[in-house]
């Protein structure tokens, strides 16, 4: 009877291994899958990001200030034999 129960025992631990193994695999699967979304919403980050560098040094830059200045406010720069430099 002790073989019996020794097979039995030796049996039920293979089942539960192998449940085991199975439920392990399809954890990595998910784990893989969500990292590869993850992986993907970052490279979409990281152009949404480039895209705003690049729009925010257009609209940032020294010409179209200058020409807004110009065109908006009326503003023109002072000639060099203008300018005052005062010094405590």
């Amino acid at each position: 009877m002790a073989p019996i129960l020794g097979l039995g025992v030796l049996l039920g631990a293979v089942c539960a291994t192998a449940v085991s193994v199975v439920e392990t695999a399809h954890h990595g699967r998910e784990l893989a899958n969500r990292l590869e979304l993850l992986e993907d919403q970052a490279d979409r980050y990281r152009m949404e990001w480039d895209k705003l560098l690049l729009e925010q040094g257009a609209w940032s830059g020294h010409g179209r200030i200058s020409d807004i200045a110009g065109r908006r406010l009326d503003m023109e720069a002072p000639d060099p034999f203008e300018i005052v430099t005062i010094r405590q």
